[in-house]
């Protein structure tokens, strides 16, 4: 049955009526109100309890938001009310009450609904089934060491390491457990505790979520991220460059780690791997990228402010020079700007010429990074020198690039590729996430920040690559290209945290809802099946 109440010409609510209580809750309620609902059901002492109760972070200042229905019929109880505020006791504040949509079945010779003219509220003959406490843990271990390498090593794993067998691993969470969960609630909390909507601590905590499942941690201590659900590769430099900020700031040892296993593969002429697959005992050969050398640098630049790790900075001091040389040799005209071999990149689809400004903006940064750890390992030479080229790369973008709205997509020997890429400034989000004051001014961010969005954002896709504003030129490496027209979910929350670095909070707001949404909708809130 569907129901539709309209409101002096107003339609209030409009249920499916397809049967589904979650899609009658999200009519009702709102979609918000609905994607913070567990799903419950259970048999006991002849009572049956199904229905929708809300997470503890979907709470309100009273209990309008309870519904209980015993038999079928809507009801008030007190009863009811007490059991459900006592389950919640360690989840929620003390002034808060927990939502739910809940349908109790029980014997009609056990309840009494005659203690109110309305028949709103009814009283159980025996409360003590309601309050009922049941408490089941099941602790699931497993213990692989069989994992082999190509070369038919046995490289085993991590927690060979602490345990001996699954039992033993079984037999210390169990004792460890009431330490564990505190902690695991106290994260869980921590997270939540936010001015921010929802949809941030929740896309910190689904993306968290990718550190258990999509890693690899090995015997020796090698540690290595999948760049997608379980493929493409282990520490795939430019995926770890946008994705590793969690792990610096919890398991900073684990990235350096990462780090310094992937400076054991940098090639004699300065390029820096690209991934490791199938197992982390070798690289791939896609030394072809530009972007991954600068990557590396401000990867380097990021760890070391987080962590004030001085021996890190100096193991990969020479890694970081001879990333930095290679990269100056795309400057043939020497403006200060990569404007040779700029192809290839992240972008792996979508080919770029002469001097492209995502390059660009991320050689800036490396330059500005790679200065500052020349001045902290003592070295001013290289300091100076990249300082300079610094100066010179600044004044090169805005007269190659900049066109008055934006930067251009990329200029080469007179052409020009005037595609907007919401990617732009890429290396400048990842400067200011460091803690540092950007190369590009504040309100010239701010700008190019609110044209992206008004072009590149669509409500119902989200942000897209790049698009080709009214009247501007687009070249055949761009045109439909699957790339440009793609949504990547990890260049929109870089583009929103950029967007915040400026004060533009509504935008950000906006696109990361639109991820929240959409991962919501296509059922992928905890499986990101992208690269």
């Amino acid at each position: 049955i569907a129901i539709r109440l309209i409101v002096d010409g107003t339609p209030k609510i409009d249920t499916v009526g397809d049967g589904n209580l979650r899609n009658t809750i999200y009519s009702i309620f709102g979609k918000e109100f609905a994607a913070k609902l567990i799903e419950t059901e259970l048999t006991s002492d002849g009572i049956t309890v199904k229905g929708f109760i809300g997470r503890p972070d979907n709470v309100r200042a009273n209990r309008n938001y309870q519904n209980f229905f015993i038999n079928g019929r809507y009801i008030k109880s007190r009863t009811a009310a007490a059991a459900l505020e006592q389950a919640y006791t360690s989840y929620i504040a003390s002034e808060k009450f927990p939502c739910c949509v809940l349908f109790i079945e029980i014997d009609h010779r056990l309840v009494d609904v005659n203690v109110h003219p309305a028949k709103l509220e009814v009283k159980f003959s025996n409360e003590k089934p309601v309050f009922a406490q049941k408490n089941i843990r099941f602790i699931l271990t497993w213990y692989f060491p069989n994992h082999y390498a190509t070369d038919g090593e046995r490289i085993g794993h991590y927690y060979e390491n602490v345990y001996k067998s699954s039992r033993e691993a079984n037999k210390a969470l169990e004792e460890g457990f009431d330490s564990i969960y505190k902690s695991a609630v106290s994260f869980s909390q921590l997270l939540y505790s936010t001015s921010l909507p929802s949809a941030y601590p929740d896309a910190w905590s689904s993306n968290l979520s990718q550190l258990i499942k999509d890693s690899v941690y090995l015997k020796n201590g090698n540690f290595g991220l999948w760049e997608g659900l379980g493929y493409c590769g282990l520490h795939t430099t430019d995926i770890t460059y946008h994705a590793s900020f969690s792990l610096i700031s919890l398991f900073p040892d684990l990235q350096k780690k990462q780090m310094k296993m992937g400076a054991c593969c940098q090639r004699e002429d300065g390029r820096v791997h690209h991934s490791f697959k199938p197992d982390m005992k070798c690289s791939d050969n896609g030394f072809d990228r530009v972007d991954i050398n600068m990557q590396f640098v401000l990867m380097v630049l990021r760890d070391f402010l987080f962590t004030g790790d001085r021996e890190y900075l100096l193991s990969l001091w020479d890694n970081v020079k001879r990333a930095m040389a290679s990269s100056e040799f795309l400057d043939t005209d020497n403006d200060g700007l990569p404007d040779y071999g700029t192809k290839r990149n992240t972008y792996d689809a979508w080919n770029f010429s002469g001097t492209p400004v995502y390059i660009s903006v991320l050689w800036l940064a490396a330059l500005k990074a790679a200065a500052y750890i020349a001045d902290r390992v003592g070295e001013k030479q290289f300091s100076e020198k990249w300082n300079t080229i610094l100066i010179k790369g600044k004044k090169a973008l805005e007269e190659k690039l900049w066109n008055g709205e934006y930067y251009n997509l990329w200029h080469h020997n007179g052409e020009t590729d005037e595609s907007l890429m919401t990617d732009q400034l890429d290396g400048e989000w990842f400067l200011r996430m460091t803690g540092f004051e950007g190369n590009i001014p504040n309100e010239r961010v701010r700008s190019v920040t609110e044209f992206i969005f008004r072009n590149n954002f669509d409500p119902e896709q989200g942000l897209v690559n790049a698009t080709v504003p009214e009247g501007k030129k687009i070249t055949i490496d761009t045109y439909n290209n699957c790339q440009t027209i793609a949504v990547w979910t990890g260049i929109g929350y870089a583009f929103s945290a950029l967007a915040l670095s400026v004060g533009e909070v509504g935008i950000s707001d906006t696109v990361v809802d639109s991820i929240h949404s959409n991962q919501l909708r296509f059922g992928a809130f905890w499986d990101h099946w992208e690269c």
